[in-house]
């Protein structure tokens, strides 16, 4: 594991914060190749990803600090005397919930502002959410946070010295296990999306894929702040929440609609554009004459 690569002299950069600029430009690779799908023009999904990016930035912000409620609460006093090192804490760390549901939000603010299909949106990006997280996962394992639980060697590991995990004690590598599952998850909803027309299955699959994923895996975590109310995690009870949502979303009739991708399905060919090949409206509004073919002229009317 190693929080820090060493560039050259005393420049390093942060493992965590690499991967996540890598995560974040292959995001957008790949979601560019799906929006051809849905008819998505390349500048929308562009200005979209800003929009998604503002939006899960103070997401998961913004839930990261209400996983620390219990820890404020416990730690009151300690917070007054050193109000500034409170706030360097509670702006220190990401929950990847609020970043999800904080990013839905800003593709739904975008879609609505700028008159742009939210559901081809949606569907030309939720295959990317996956493996965004995957390489952020892979940048927790390297900097040792989001650890999991105890466990002896092989199955544990024991972190670097500098990293943010306990030291000396070999923990569960959950953050790989989480990566691993995402990567398949993202094979997954791209297969899904080439195979049907339902306007919400990805999300609707996504929502159930991941939710129960997070929900078990939430066990095997060692990490204290993460905020635990009633005995399940903050993010178990978000996945209790989306879990059926998702299931909604596919069962839906009123949902899950085919969306229309005829006309310029890549694997169909491409839509014949208006007006060629055949004749322009009459001014009053009545059906063009069409041209008889030459073969069926009569034998009286002269042939050009």
């Amino acid at each position: 594991m190693y929080p820090y690569i060493h560039l050259f002299g005393n420049v390093t950069l942060p493992t965590y914060g690499l991967l996540l600029m890598c995560a974040v430009v292959l995001g957008i690779i790949l979601a560019l190749k799906r929006s051809v799908r849905y008819h998505v023009k390349r500048d929308d999904v562009i200005y979209a990803a800003c929009y998604i990016g503002a939006g899960a930035i103070i997401g998961s912000k913004l839930l990261y600090m209400l996983t620390m409620m219990p820890w404020i609460v416990e730690n009151f006093a300690l917070i007054q005397s050193n109000p500034q090192q409170f706030w360097l804490t509670a702006l220190g760390g990401l929950v990847y919930y609020g970043g999800f549901i904080g990013g839905v939000a800003g593709l739904l603010f975008y879609s609505r502002q700028y008159k742009v299909d939210k559901w081809a949106l949606l569907n030309a990006i939720i295959p990317a959410l996956p493996l965004m997280h995957a390489i952020g996962r892979v940048g927790c394992f390297m900097a040792g946070c989001c650890y999991g639980c105890p466990a002896e060697p092989p199955l544990g590991v024991i972190f670097a010295a500098n990293s943010s995990a306990p030291q000396g004690v070999a923990l569960l590598p959950v953050q790989l296990y989480e990566a691993g599952f995402n990567l398949v998850l993202c094979v997954a909803l791209y297969i899904i999306g080439n195979r049907t027309r339902k306007k919400t299955a990805v999300l609707g699959t996504y929502l159930i894929a991941y939710g129960v994923e997070r929900f078990v895996l939430e066990f095997f975590r060692y990490d204290a702040i993460r905020g635990v109310w009633g005995g399940l995690s903050t993010s178990q009870w978000i996945s209790v929440i989306l879990i059926p949502i998702g299931l909604y979303l596919i069962l839906s009739k009123r949902f899950n609609q085919p969306m229309q991708l005829d006309a310029a399905d890549p694997e169909a060919g491409h839509a014949q554009p208006e007006g060629e090949g055949s004749l322009p409206p009459q001014e009053d509004g009545s059906a063009p004459a069409q041209e008889p073919d030459a073969e069926h002229l009569s034998e009286d009317e002269p042939k050009e």
